[in-house]
């Protein structure tokens, strides 16, 4: 199938890993992730936790933010952008969500799969969300 790229929006926080769990926690509930045991499987089969829907995804993965398990380098992990890279991205170290919006589809391109960036948006040079932009699925 090959991996598929993704993006998440939520409310500024600087816990970040709070941010992460969270948004896979609301993911998880909403079943908007890939499904692959139904598919190729039974397709009556409903995953219980987080867990159990990557344990039954294997190598699949489930092609969403289910897939990155920490904040950090790394195999299935999600790197904070600092002011350096936001500001060769977007061309400001502080990014309006529409300006981090217009320059996403370059960031999907350059992840490898199983890795995101996390990526903080402001209002008027306040931080006020982050947006998680990932490729994973294999």
């Amino acid at each position: 199938m090959g991996g598929t790229g993704w993006h998440y929006h939520t409310d500024w926080s600087e816990d970040l890993d709070h941010a992460l769990q969270t948004l896979r926690a609301k993911v998880f509930a909403s079943g908007d992730y890939y499904k692959f045991w139904q598919e190729y499987g039974d397709a009556s089969l409903e995953a219980g936790s987080i867990d159990e829907a990557l344990e039954l995804a294997e190598t699949e993965g489930t092609h969403s933010i289910l897939d990155i398990m920490h904040v950090g380098a790394g195999f299935g992990g999600a790197q904070l952008l600092g002011e350096d890279q936001l500001q060769a991205r977007c061309g400001t170290a502080t990014p309006t969500r529409e300006q981090v919006s217009a320059a996403m589809y370059e960031m999907l391109d350059e992840l490898p799969r199983w890795h995101a960036y996390i990526v903080p948006t402001y209002e008027g040079g306040v931080p006020t969300g982050l947006l998680f932009v990932g490729v994973s699925g294999d």
